[in-house]
């Protein structure tokens, strides 16, 4: 274990050191070298190592550079989910009664303008409807994110899978 100095990426965005669109390419950049990294196990050559919870809470900006957190939900899979988990938590964010509401929704939207693959939402939303921790409310959030990547995905000119002709 090694101690971490440096506020999470959503304490320095409450705190006006990175904006969310520095945000959003922070993570974007982040998944990218994440899954530059070979899988240990697999033997499937297109698998990476996955985060699956990659979001501006589970990030620390340290003196060194960012710095992932919270490995408990990773395992090797295609990039693409890891791509859909991480949209999909910062779209439930967008779509709920939060205060951070419209901040998600930037940083989604920098996300989202970064990628240039498919993103794999319908698994990331499978894994999320049977997350035991999500409360009913949180629960009821989620074809409302679902839409709201489709539709800034797409705005974008790239295919998620869900809800539009995955080709």
């Amino acid at each position: 274990m090694e101690r971490l100095s440096g506020p999470t990426m959503v304490e320095a965005l409450q705190q006006g050191m990175i904006t969310p669109e520095e945000a959003g390419a922070i993570l974007a950049g982040l998944l990218r070298r994440l899954h530059a990294l070979p899988p240990r196990v697999s033997t499937d050559p297109t698998d990476r190592v996955l985060h699956l919870d990659l979001h501006p809470e589970n990030v620390m900006l340290t003196p060194e550079g960012p710095v992932v957190i919270d490995w408990a939900d990773a395992r090797e899979g295609p990039p693409a989910l890891d791509w859909g988990m991480s949209a999909l938590i910062l779209a439930e964010v967008a779509v709920g009664p939060r205060t951070e509401a419209p901040l998600a929704r930037t940083i989604l939207v920098s996300l989202l303008s970064d990628v240039d693959h498919a993103i794999d939402l319908e698994r990331a939303m499978a894994i999320r409807a049977g997350n035991p921790t999500l409360s009913q409310a949180e629960r009821q959030l989620l074809d409302e994110a679902v839409a709201l990547v489709n539709s800034l995905h797409l705005a974008v000119g790239r295919d998620t899978g869900v809800g539009a002709d995955a080709g």
